[in-house]
């Protein structure tokens, strides 16, 4: 879930907008000059032949918070929000348009100090109708070299999401200004179902990932013509001087997504972090799919220590593998849980690190105190967050041990 930090404010206004849209075994292939394609522009292949991987260029839409009208409705939307009751005096408000497109990704951001202790609750309407409510959480974090990121939440990832409800709580019930509800359609690409129809494998020690160039990768992603506007995307690539450990996470968003689904997932998410909260990138050393698919997360990481975005205060000891899903609700698989292990193991070993699953490390913060954690831990366990998730948490002990076994073994 990032680098995530909870401020639980329960006292002001809620505010609800709402928006209803109408909108392993795979063969590497080089990408090298293609030009990102939005998905009417993928070319058709002959029959019978196989579809290379491409650049997609994502759509980026963001709309101001307040320019979208409230209502008020009644008081019994705090329940249905799971917001505790208070002594406080609160109004809640909704609004529902009709009429935008499908999107990938759901995310706040917003620049005013006043909106840091904002609330962030969001459902979405899928096929199979509105989602659940999900509290986002906070995703702070500072570049390499010191500056504060764009505050925001971390994205919500959808299944073909057509439609939103946002709900607000905020001191005083001020309406922040400045924040910025930002929806990412993910495009497609004819490889999408290539990858969705590959197997999870491990050669020699090194599990199967799947390459930003298989995914789709639009490395321009951060230009005009495809955000319509300069947006600072300058994160620079560093390297760690050392890797200590490997951290854990899940994304928040549906479970339900398709083997096809998670390769636009990871796109959106690319978009999100990368434009939206200009990290230049994914957050992530790696990502996962429920199906226990590995993809490559931020530029380098397969190769190199590179210093990514995902636990405020520990990104430059630390590399990662998120989980794209919400396990507070969903079970792990057994599959899962080999390739979060076999990552661990593997990326782990390449910088001299026994994946010993019971040795306990201090790692020491650039914020704050020092954490006393596993060598593989969840982010939970360096920051006030519930990522990742209680489900896939239960499961750490099982993947350390999974992944000393592989590294014992070799395989």
């Amino acid at each position: 879930m990032g680098i995530s930090k909870i401020k639980k404010i329960v006292v002001g206004l809620v505010l609800v907008a709402a928006c209803t849209v109408g909108t392993t075994q795979m063969s590497f292939f080089g990408n090298s000059g293609a030009q990102a394609v939005t998905p009417s522009e993928a070319q058709k292949k002959p029959l019978g032949e196989k579809p290379l991987p491409q650049p997609v260029a994502p759509k980026i839409t963001s709309y101001w918070l307040s320019d979208i009208p409230m209502e008020k409705t009644p008081g019994l939307a705090r329940a249905r929000l799971g917001i505790a009751p208070t002594s406080h005096p609160e109004e809640v408000r909704t609004k529902t348009q009709k009429g935008l497109a499908r999107f990938d990704a759901i995310g706040l951001s917003w620049t005013e100090a006043s909106a840091e202790e904002i609330e962030v609750r969001v459902r979405v309407l899928e096929n199979n109708g509105w989602t659940s409510w999900e509290e986002l959480e906070r995703d702070d974090d500072f570049t390499p070299s010191g500056e504060a990121a764009k505050p925001g939440t971390e994205p919500l990832l959808t299944n073909g999401a057509k439609g939103y409800q946002i709900a607000l709580t905020t001191p005083g019930g001020f309406v922040p200004q400045d924040v910025k509800i930002t929806l990412v359609d993910a495009g497609e690409s004819p490889y999408d179902r290539t990858i969705g129809n590959s197997e999870v494998t491990a050669e020699g020690g090194k599990p199967r990932i799947i390459t930003r160039e298989e995914w789709g990768v639009d490395e321009n992603i951060c230009s005009d013509s495809v955000t319509g506007e300069p947006r600072r995307c300058d994160w620079p690539e560093e390297e760690m001087d050392s890797v200590r450990a490997m951290t854990i996470h899940h994304t928040a968003g549906t479970n339900d997504y398709t083997p096809e689904d998670a390769v636009r997932q990871v796109r959106a998410l690319y978009a999100f972090q990368a434009v939206e909260r200009d990290w230049e990138d994914i957050g992530y050393s790696f990502v996962a799919d429920k199906f226990g698919r590995l993809y490559e997360g931020r530029k380098g990481s397969i190769d190199r220590p590179v210093i990514g975005a995902h636990a405020l205060g520990f990104n430059q000891i630390t590399m990662s593998v998120s989980v794209m899903g919400n396990y507070e609700t969903e079970k792990p698989i057994p599959v899962l849980l080999n390739s979060l292990a076999a990552v661990s193991a593997w990326n782990l070993d390449k910088y001299g690190v026994v994946a010993d699953p019971n040795k306990i490390v201090t790692l020491p913060s650039t914020i704050g105190p020092a954490k006393d954690v596993h060598i593989i831990h969840g982010h939970r366990d360096l920051a006030d967050t519930l990522c990742p998730g209680e489900y896939l948490y239960k499961k750490m002990d099982e993947i350390r041990a999974l992944a000393a076994q592989y590294q014992l073994s070799g395989e």
